[in-house]
């Protein structure tokens, strides 16, 4: 099952009524209302689709990512001492994770490859092994302005990022 996933704030609607025929397999946020629309379709789809519960898993993590969006920040190897890009996204809908660009490794591009690392879970996506242990390294000696990014919402990215001590 594939899913596409946009954005659009209600007022989009209002312009362009043509938004709320849906593409099947898209799901649109509306930004501004917390809401999410999506065809009766793909619910059906949904329903028929092996492994159901795990599709709509990912269709509800895939929906956090894209509201998190603005919320995600890129961190280079100045910051971390590893040689991929780490995105962090302080998002309630999931635990926290860092995401690792692996294709290419220094850039966030369409299509390109991407891993996920949850403080408390194996590893998602292909990732080296030894790169996956210099981000639980990186993990573990910021864990606290890590979880304090997570949590407070008071913390600036500026001081976030100010607080990250790369690994050696």
């Amino acid at each position: 099952m594939n899913i596409t996933i946009r954005s659009s704030d209600i007022g989009d609607f209002v312009t362009d009524p043509g938004l709320i025929r849906q593409p099947p397999g898209t799901l649109t946020i509306v930004t501004d209302a917390g809401t999410v629309m999506a065809p009766a379709s793909w619910f059906y789809e949904l329903a028929a689709t092996p492994g159901a519960p795990d599709a709509l898993r990912l269709a509800a993590e895939a929906i956090a990512e894209e509201e998190a969006a603005d919320l995600m920040v890129s961190l280079s190897s100045s910051a971390t001492g590893i040689d991929n890009t780490l995105w962090y996204t302080p998002t309630k809908a999931h635990g926290p994770r860092i995401k690792v660009a692996i294709e290419p490794a220094h850039a966030k591009r369409a299509g390109g490859v991407v891993a996920s690392v949850p403080f408390d879970a194996k590893a998602v996506g292909q990732i080296a092994p030894a790169l996956e242990d210099k981000v639980r390294q990186f993990i573990a000696l910021n864990e606290q302005a890590l979880i304090a990014y997570w949590f407070d919402d008071r913390v600036t990215t500026d001081q976030f990022v100010a607080a990250l001590k790369p690994i050696k």
